[in-house]
């Protein structure tokens, strides 16, 4: 077995979403029960996501990704678009700049 399942204490740590539709809303939704602080980039969400922005939950960043986005503040990146080219950019960044 190759990869071993593990549990992350996510209260108030940063998690980057880069992504805004139904993939997105329920990483999102599973995120903020978590308890993570976390930020989504797309330039459009569905209205579960700009409702949870607006009261609080989440932050949303309206613009397309970029590199400069990611830090190393975030302990999770999840890339969760329809445009595999961009996922794997997103995964990329994240191995260089996150991990």
């Amino acid at each position: 077995m190759r990869y071993f399942p593990l549990f992350m204490d996510l209260l108030e740590r940063p998690v980057l979403v880069v992504g805004g539709g139904e993939v997105a809303c329920r990483k999102v939704e599973t995120l903020v029960r978590a308890g993570a602080r976390v930020t989504v980039v797309s330039p459009k969400v569905e209205p579960y996501l700009s409702e949870l922005s607006e009261s609080g939950k989440c932050t949303w960043v309206p613009r397309f990704y970029e590199k400069e986005l990611m830090t190393k503040d975030f302990v999770q990146v999840w890339a969760t678009t329809d445009n595999p080219d961009l996922n794997h950019q997103v995964h990329k960044d994240a191995k260089i700049k996150v991990f």
